[in-house]
């Protein structure tokens, strides 16, 4: 079974290569790490504190947090559905290969090729910091391209998860908007909404649970890691609520980066489990 998922993974690897969607991936982390970390070393002023990684992943991480998402499910939704959508399915498992190997080899495939052009990003955007800026914290700077790779292997799975869900492409790119959307907009309304209901709110008197429903979004999870990575995190917007008096386990690292973990096993199993039932006459 070994060597089937590796064929379709190769097979998916070589295929993609001519997928212009994943061209733009490449670009976008490119322009989301190395050329952010160059753009804050030509635009910092000399009257500022020296310049340091902090600068690098708070900026990165800022953006990486929202449009690390869109751009990985973009180029992963259509990994199992475009075969689905054209019928090409069926040849595939006529080889014969199972569909437990089908969706492994996919999901396999997408990670490889999400990786490879995160390491390529990082791997510029580390010279860069190397050789423009003044300080230089390197071990947390890799340590937050670790976070990062975790964090797209996250948005791989839930890709996977509407490629083997859907056979649709219209379908299929609603579920990814839905997606998106509902990290991003909705998990903030459904907690504005709970703090009205409680009459609690952000600024004073913040409740435990607010944290505990924040840190599950592993969009939050993953801002709230790379805060942590910083060695002077104080110097800038948290970009989380504070915790003030609350102190509970929600609201550390070590939670979040737990639930990064968690997402990144139970992300495509959902949609292992629908590709498994579905009719695919």
């Amino acid at each position: 079974m070994r060597r089937k998922v590796l064929l379709v993974m190769r097979r998916d690897v070589l295929q993609s290569r001519r997928d212009q969607t994943l061209l733009g991936l490449g670009v976008a982390f490119l322009l989301l790490t190395a050329v952010t970390a160059f753009v804050q070393q030509l635009l910092h002023s000399p009257y500022a504190p020296p310049l340091t990684t902090d600068e690098t992943i708070f900026a990165g991480g800022s953006l990486l947090s929202i449009l690390g998402p869109l751009v990985v499910l973009v180029a992963t939704y259509g990994a199992v559905l475009n075969e689905r959508a054209s019928g090409a399915v069926r040849f595939t498992l006529g080889l014969p290969v199972s569909r437990a190997t089908v969706y492994a080899g996919k999901y396999l495939g997408r990670i490889g090729i999400v990786l490879g052009t995160a390491i390529v990003g990082f791997a510029v955007a580390t010279a860069v910091v190397l050789l423009t800026y003044p300080t230089v914290y390197l071990g947390q700077y890799l340590l937050f391209g670790v976070v990062t790779l975790l964090y797209a292997v996250v948005w791989v799975g839930f890709g996977l998860s509407i490629s083997g869900t859907f056979s649709s492409v219209t379908r299929g790119v609603a579920a990814l908007v839905g997606v998106f959307v509902v990290f991003r907009l909705g998990w903030m309304g459904v907690q504005m909404v709970g703090l009205r209901l409680a009459e609690a709110s952000v600024y004073r008197d913040t409740p435990a649970w607010y944290f505990l429903l924040g840190r599950i979004n592993p969009m939050n999870a993953y801002v709230r890691v790379s805060n942590e990575l910083m060695v002077e995190p104080e110097r800038y917007h948290p970009l989380l609520t504070h915790p003030g008096n609350v102190e509970t386990v929600w609201v550390s690292a070590e939670f979040s980066f737990a639930v990064l973990v968690v997402w990144a096993v139970v992300a495509p199993l959902f949609g292992y489990v629908r590709f498994g039932r579905a009719d695919l006459d």
